[in-house]
């Protein structure tokens, strides 16, 4: 459903030039990227990735649980 949605929504902002994505669950964090390229293929845009971040410094999470580093974040150029 995240991969639709977000397809969805790149495709129908075609004036916008940056775009931003977002992952909350861990099962969305670990495909995330792929879910972005998959996305923007779909959306018939281009895309150029201008950041990319996880975990700001005010939400840590234990170095042996990687299940509780869910949060990811994109930000997007798009073209076309």
């Amino acid at each position: 459903m995240f991969n639709e949605t977000s397809t969805s929504s790149l495709a129908k902002a075609q004036h916008l030039t940056l775009a931003s994505t977002l992952a909350v669950a861990f099962h969305l964090a670990q495909m995330f990227n792929e879910i972005s390229t998959s996305s923007l293929a779909k959306a018939r845009r281009r895309g150029y990735l201008l950041m990319s971040n996880g975990q700001p410094a005010d939400h840590p999470s234990p170095a042996a649980a990687e299940e509780l580093r869910y949060l990811k974040f994109n930000v997007l150029q798009l073209e076309g």
